[in-house]
């Protein structure tokens, strides 16, 4: 489990350094030339937008699963209730479902989160047949 961990916060390091610089380079000022050069500066800046979004949700996932592990407790399918390995833990942090469930999931069409959920939301209690 400390191995984990340790992966899991040199992750969650690289993915803060990953932020800083998106926040470093969209503080900068841009200078202003043609139509074509503010539009390409424009992209360029939506796109580290978006990109710095995602590492923003990265970062969350990355500390809600550190939380978790650190409180020895355990992420569960939102679909069939079954724990999540470790091993998907670590290369998704935020993971709802087992890899199982995620692939029939996403053969079904459906999305990444059981309709009426969200991440970290407890799976509902099995139904008798």
């Amino acid at each position: 489990m400390y191995d984990a961990r340790h992966a899991l916060q040199d992750k969650l390091e690289q993915e803060r350094q990953q932020l800083a610089g998106l926040r470093a380079a969209l503080a900068l000022p841009h200078d202003h030339g043609d139509e074509a050069d503010n539009a390409r500066d424009e992209m360029a800046e939506q796109l580290a937008r978006c990109h710095a979004g995602l590492c923003v949700e990265r970062i969350r996932a990355l500390e809600g699963l550190l939380a978790d592990l650190g409180c020895g407790g355990r992420r569960l399918c939102a679909d069939c209730g079954e724990e999540i390995p470790l091993a998907r833990l670590l290369a998704v942090p935020g993971a709802s479902r087992c890899h199982d469930c995620q692939q029939l999931a996403e053969e079904e069409g459906r999305g990444p989160y059981p309709a009426g959920r969200t991440e970290g939301e407890a799976p509902r209690a099995a139904m008798p047949r």
